[in-house]
């Protein structure tokens, strides 16, 4: 049994909807020509704490560890790989908007393209980056990690969950997601 798996899973599902919302926000931009700072800077908190540090920090330094030293240089040179090379690339666009958020905050007008561009990239990667985990590579651990793995990959996934949500809990995040979804048109 992998639980750890499922959990990971399920936070997908939390990140796609916030996904959407982040869409959302930005068909908002366009129709309105309104930047709600307010807005973008609570997403870009839920972006950079639930999903890079929590969520990604759990893929890295447990999933993809166990994995590479289980399974081999082939899966961290190949499949792993591409998923670490897809999480950078990720807090790059999550990087970008923030600059761009503050440049366009600062005056300059033509920082909403760089806006729009670096959300809408990011929700492309995220969800095309979602379903290789999902279907690949997560399903990947499920029928070649060892029951020692597995098991290993519970326990230190359960220890993760109480360490990295100590002070941001999945329940504030899952609340502002309900939150954010409400308020859409």
């Amino acid at each position: 049994m992998t639980e750890a798996i499922d959990l990971l899973k399920e936070e997908h599902q939390l990140v796609k909807r916030v996904l959407q919302v982040l869409r959302k926000k930005c068909w908002q931009v366009v129709k309105e020509g309104v930047v709600n700072y307010r807005d973008f800077e609570d997403i870009l908190d839920f972006l950079k704490n639930y999903v890079d540090r929590q969520h990604h920090g759990k893929e890295e330094d447990i999933l993809f560890d166990l994995m590479g030293r289980e399974l081999g240089d082939e899966i961290g040179s190949g499949p792993v790989t591409g998923m670490l090379i897809e999480h950078d690339l990720g807090r790059q666009y999550v990087s970008g908007l923030e600059n761009s958020l503050k440049q366009h905050e600062k005056g300059d007008e033509e920082a909403v393209l760089d806006i729009i561009a670096n959300s809408i990239s990011y929700t492309h990667l995220l969800h095309n980056h979602i379903e290789r985990e999902d279907m690949i590579l997560f399903e990947l651990a499920r029928r070649s990690l060892s029951d020692q793995a597995k098991e290993e990959l519970n326990r230190r996934m359960s220890q993760a969950m109480k360490e990295k949500t100590a002070s941001d809990s999945q329940e504030k995040y899952r609340q502002k997601v309900e939150k954010w979804e409400g308020a859409l048109p």
